[in-house]
């Protein structure tokens, strides 16, 4: 987790002259600060979509084992609901929001 920066406070009633350079540490780190949450949303993004990639992989893979244990194809809505309910648990069916 990040610093916050600590600046002078007043001593013995002598206010220390600070304000420029306080707005200006301020400013410099709010800048640092949005370019960290824009790099880790970028990260998050990513991760979101390798997971959506997996999960449709899994659905097949789940398909393809019901098929090979002797589900017929009548049975497929198995599969499908696995899919739909995995979609469900990480947000997917909310995807045309984000």
């Amino acid at each position: 987790m990040g610093r916050v920066i600590q600046f002078p406070k007043i001593r013995e009633g002598v206010p220390v002259d600070s304000s420029k350079k306080r707005i200006r540490a301020l400013e410099q780190r709010l800048g640092e600060l949005e370019r960290r949450i824009s790099h880790h949303q970028e990260d998050m993004d990513y991760i979101h979509e390798l997971i959506k990639e997996d999960s449709y992989e899994m659905g097949h893979v789940i398909s393809e084992l019901a098929s090979i244990h002797g589900f017929d194809e009548t049975q497929e809505h198995i599969a499908n609901e696995l899919q739909r309910w995995l979609n469900t648990e990480r947000g997917d069916d909310h995807d045309e929001d984000r």
